[in-house]
């Protein structure tokens, strides 16, 4: 659990360094898809970590759509849209997973594994993602299901957690993956516009 390379996020700048970078790869003429300001707002949507600028830059060279579109795509979190996004990964590097593709793999496997975490995970998706106090979860399930559940969403590198001898211990999960979460489950339970209120 501790042996794992972090990958941290990418400044604005490195960003668009890196979407340019694959925009242009291969290309004779540069890309000027839009202005730079249309693709630093489009990529201030992107979650900003390697893979998935790298996704999007793959999808938009290859499929010609705009940057609106693709993120109305990106929202939706639908199959058909995340095997576009496997098999254009595959061909680019022999790489095949999307983040959606890689958190809900994790998310099944915890799930399957221990019907308690279900509840847990549901509950963390609906709060703040940043600083969410432990003790929130104990008061939920008892201690040994809350430490064996962080133990397995730190094994999966789903979340980080903070704790110092001057404060209370929290744990923090990126907004994308929490969003990606929500729509996982709201499609695994089936919740529905009726259940407006849980979404």
């Amino acid at each position: 659990i501790n042996n794992v390379i972090h990958v941290g996020e990418l400044s604005p700048e490195q960003k668009l360094d890196l979407f340019m970078k694959i925009m242009n790869h291969g290309s004779s003429e540069p890309f000027r898809g839009s202005s730079s300001l249309e693709t630093l707002e489009f990529l201030k949507n992107i979650p900003p970590f390697p893979l998935d600028i790298s996704v999007a830059a793959y999808y938009l060279k290859s499929i010609s759509i705009s940057y609106k579109k693709y993120l109305e795509n990106l929202e939706s979190y639908n199959r058909e849209f995340t095997n576009v996004q496997e098999n254009l990964l595959k061909e680019a590097g022999n790489y095949s997973k999307s983040r959606y593709s890689i958190i809900t793999l994790s998310l099944e496997h915890l799930i399957r594994n221990q019907k308690d975490f279900e509840d847990l995970v549901l509950f963390i998706s609906f709060l703040d993602s940043q600083n969410i106090p432990r003790d929130i979860l104990n008061r939920y399930k008892n201690n040994t299901i809350v430490d064996n559940f962080i133990y397995h969403l730190k094994k999966h590198s789903l979340v980080t957690m903070q704790s110092s001898p001057f404060s209370r211990p929290t744990l923090s999960i990126h907004r994308s993956t929490q969003a990606i979460i929500l729509a996982f489950l709201a499609q695994k339970l089936n919740l529905q516009e009726k259940d407006h209120h849980l979404l």
